[in-house]
C-alpha cells in the first residue's frame, strides 16, 4: 500500500530519529525496573525483557505502517481515518484523544516528579522548586520545534551511554552484591513485565520519526528497531549494575539515585546527571 505525501516541519537524520525513540522510552520506567527486578530472579528478568522487546517492536512497526499510510499522521488521526466510522466517529475520536491525553499527562507527571527527586537529593531543593525548574528547561527545548528536540535527544543519548559506562565500571570496581535468585510470586513477574514494556514504549514518537525521515520505510524500521534496542541495552546495564551495587535494598526513588547514594563520591554526581538526561 502506497503512503500519501509526507509533510514534515523538519528533517531528521537517522541518529536523531533513533534518539527520539530512545528518549521517549528512557525515563522513570527504566529507573524503576531494577526495583522490580530485585523482587524476581535475574533469569526471569532476562526472558521477560526479551519478550517485551519483541512484542513492543512489532507494535511500534504496526503504528509506523499505520502512520505512513496516513501521511505521517499522529496516533489519534490514524484512528479517525482507519477505525472509526458513522455518526459516532467524532465522539469516538475525542474519547481516544482524552484517554491518550490522560496517559501522556501521567507520564509527564512521573518524569517531573522523578527530576524533582534528583534535585532534592542533589541540591536539597523543595519538591515544588525542583519540579518547576525541570518543567521550564524541558519546555524550552520543545518550544523550538522538532529539529531541536531531535538534536537534544541525540546529545542526551550519547551523554547517557557515556554516564552508564562510567557507572558500570565504578560498580564493578566496588563491593558487589549477589544477584537475586529467589522466586517470590507470579504477580511480581507481571509487574516487572509491565514496567519493562512501559520503558520500551515510544508509540507517540513513532509518527514523528515517520515524518522526520520523509516516509523512508527502511529508515523508519531501522530507527525504531535501533532505538528500542538501545533502550534494551540501557535497561540491562542499569538493572544489573544497580543489583550488583545495592543488592535487594533498592527503594522506589529510582535506581540511579539509590546506586549513587550507595557508591557515594563523584559517582553520585554522575548518577544524578544520568537521571536528569534520562528524564
Amino acid at each position: 500500500m502506497e503512503n500519501t505525501q509526507i509533510k514534515s516541519e523538519s528533517r531528521l537524520t537517522f541518529l536523531e530519529a533513533t534518539s527520539i525513540i530512545v528518549g521517549h522510552g528512557v525515563g522513570s520506567g527504566i529507573l524503576a525496573v531494577p526495583y522490580l527486578a530485585s523482587r524476581n530472579t535475574w533469569w526471569d528478568f532476562i526472558w521477560i525483557l526479551a519478550i517485551a522487546y519483541l512484542i513492543n517492536l512489532v507494535l511500534h512497526l504496526m503504528i509506523a505502517e499505520l502512520s505512513l499510510n496516513n501521511g505521517g499522521a499522529q496516533f489519534v488521526k490514524c484512528f479517525e481515518n482507519e477505525l472509526f466510522t458513522g455518526r459516532f466517529k467524532k465522539v469516538a475520536t475525542w474519547i481516544v484523544f482524552a484517554f491518550l491525553g490522560f496517559s501522556v499527562l501521567c507520564n509527564i507527571t512521573s518524569f517531573i516528579m522523578g527530576a524533582s527527586a534528583v534535585f532534592e537529593s542533589w541540591f536539597g531543593l523543595p519538591t515544588w522548586a525542583g519540579a518547576l525548574a525541570y518543567y521550564v528547561v524541558a519546555g524550552i527545548v520543545v518550544f523550538f520545534g522538532m529539529k531541536i528536540v531531535g538534536i537534544c535527544e541525540k546529545i542526551s543519548v550519547f551523554a547517557m551511554v557515556g554516564v552508564i559506562g562510567l557507572l558500570f565500571v565504578a560498580t564493578l570496581l566496588s563491593e558487589k552484591s549477589a544477584l537475586p535468585v529467589t522466586f517470590r510470586a507470579p504477580s511480581n513477574l507481571m509487574a516487572l513485565y509491565s514496567t519493562v514494556a512501559f520503558s520500551l514504549s515510544a508509540v507517540m514518537s513513532v509518527p514523528q520519526v515517520v515524518k522526520g525521515v520523509d516516509g523512508d520505510r527502511k529508515k523508519i524500521v531501522a530507527a525504531v528497531a535501533s532505538g528500542t534496542g538501545v533502550n534494551v541495552a540501557l535497561i540491562v546495564l542499569v538493572t544489573f549494575m544497580t543489583l550488583l551495587g545495592t543488592g535487594t535494598s533498592i527503594s522506589k526513588n529510582g535506581a540511579i539515585v539509590d546506586l549513587s547514594a550507595h557508591l557515594g563520591g563523584w559517582v553520585s554526581i554522575v548518577g544524578y546527571v544520568f537521571s536528569l538526561f534520562a528524564l
